[in-house]
């Protein structure tokens, strides 16, 4: 390969191509999300953004295109002889930078690729936002629509708008709160979301809350409780929390957030249960269910259909399976609490499951079957 580029120290542009073109500008894409425009107040900044197209774009062929992409994100256009000014203070940067540390990175141009770095990857200005960190910023305010009704969404949105304005190569993304490319599990009540950050904090701090509780169907109280987890199930918000008013032994339990009415800092201390486990809690849980005095059981189905979606998505982390040798049936055990979940979840599956044991789960399975069969025979 050869390589056009200059001995001297400025990086002289003598060996590039001298085209003389009108350069169109907007050639780039237009973006539902980015501000196309960069904040470029001096001869750094547009050093920087340089900088970032060649990351961005690996190579840029020619020095026309090159004014184009730089232009793109310009307010006030640039010619090509300053543009290739910049150019060339670019390469005097990184032969400073190779002197000091010992290292033999160039920013070259040849007629084949155009300008590059002759190291893939580097970047002059490494702790930049580039184009891969904007994305998975962008992935992450998706996610984060997981908390869609809390005021933790927007201000994460916000939060992401600050670090990408640092990038040069393209600005803040307008509606993010909102953008839907990703897409979680909706919360349905907002009365839930809202108490998010406070119990958030209170997980971070170790602080005690107080909260007025009412379960549904029950009068409100007032409880004092030192938050572990919060958890998303079926569009609901749980949080699990030690409860100092609670008369049980175990005294570490469930709330759903939609039943608290009003959240304050609480007169007690924060107290760490030494028996409880975030990653055992829900062990043998098929949502949000926590059952402190009975065993788990071993449940055994036999499926007919959804066989390939049984097996590649196991019902729980406990499940094994066998398959028979027709290919015809699935036999799956797994090791879970009897709960209302887990009858749902194999109702769920009509006529393609058979519960075959425990003979509790069967009765009460072939029961409710004989109530929805009454049901649509009236």
């Amino acid at each position: 390969m050869e390589v056009q580029n200059s001995g001297s120290i400025l990086g002289e542009t003598l060996n590039m191509p001298k085209i003389k073109t009108q350069v169109k500008k907007n050639s780039e894409p237009n973006s539902h999300f980015f501000k196309p425009k960069a904040k470029v107040k001096s001869a750094n900044d547009r050093i920087r953004l340089i900088d970032q197209l060649l990351v961005k774009y690996g190579h840029i062929n020619t020095r026309e295109r090159f004014l184009t992409l730089v232009n793109y994100q310009l307010e006030k256009q640039i010619s090509q002889s300053l543009l290739d000014k910049d150019i060339s203070e670019l390469r005097q940067l990184v032969w400073l930078r190779n002197l000091h540390e010992r290292t033999s990175v160039e920013l070259i141009y040849t007629h084949a690729r155009g300008f590059e770095y002759n190291e893939q990857g580097y970047s002059y200005f490494s702790n930049s936002v580039n184009e891969g960190d904007k994305n998975l910023l962008m992935l992450a305010s998706s996610l984060f629509n997981v908390f869609k009704g809390s005021p933790l969404q927007e201000k994460f949105s916000t939060v992401v708008n600050k670090v990408l304005s640092e990038s040069l190569t393209g600005g803040p993304v307008h509606d993010l709160a909102t953008s839907d490319f990703v897409q979680m599990e909706a919360t349905h009540s907002k009365k839930s979301t809202q108490w998010i950050p406070n119990i958030l904090e209170a997980i971070y701090d170790k602080t005690a809350l107080e909260i007025s509780y009412q379960g549904f169907g029950k009068q409100e109280n007032k409880k004092n409780i030192c938050p572990y987890v919060l958890k998303q199930f079926h569009g609901r918000w749980y949080m699990v929390a030690y409860d100092h008013n609670c008369k049980r032994k175990a005294k570490t339990n469930m709330f759903d957030l939609a039943c608290i009415n009003q959240i304050g800092v609480s007169g007690y201390e924060y107290f760490v249960d030494p028996d409880f486990s975030p990653a055992d809690y829900f062990k043998y849980s098929l949502g949000i269910y926590h059952l402190h005095n009975q065993e788990p059981v071993k449940v055994i189905l036999e499926f007919s259909e959804h066989i390939e979606q049984v097996k590649s998505i196991p019902l729980h982390q406990s499940q094994t399976s066998v398959l028979s040798d027709d290919g015809k049936l699935l036999t799956v055990t797994i090791e879970v609490y009897s709960t209302p979940e887990l009858e749902m979840m194999i109702q769920s599956y009509g006529a393609a499951v058979k519960v075959l044991s425990p003979v509790e789960l069967v009765n009460k399975i072939s029961d409710t079957a004989k109530k929805v069969e009454i049901l649509y025979n009236k």
